[in-house]
């Protein structure tokens, strides 16, 4: 899995998936999902760009900029602090 951070308010995750396919046509390393994560509040937009083989246009897990609030989320982190 990946998952990339947008913290400000010029990108775009519409112009990151158009950017992505292309990138990723014929890779066979690429991660299994692809996120972009803006976290420019307490809530996080949530965009999924890439699942299996399937990208942003024809797969989503999540609707296109589903919301996850901070206070539901882990901490993966905390254990290596």
């Amino acid at each position: 899995m990946l998952v990339l951070e947008a913290e400000d308010i010029l990108t775009d995750a519409g112009a990151v998936a158009e950017q992505l396919a292309p990138l990723l046509k014929d890779r066979t390393d690429s991660p299994d999902e692809i996120f972009v994560v803006e976290t420019l509040s307490d809530e996080w937009e949530v965009w999924p760009m890439k699942c299996d083989d399937h990208l942003w246009s024809t797969w989503i897990c999540l609707p296109p900029g589903a919301l996850v609030h901070i206070d539901e989320l882990t901490d993966l982190t905390k254990e290596y602090e």
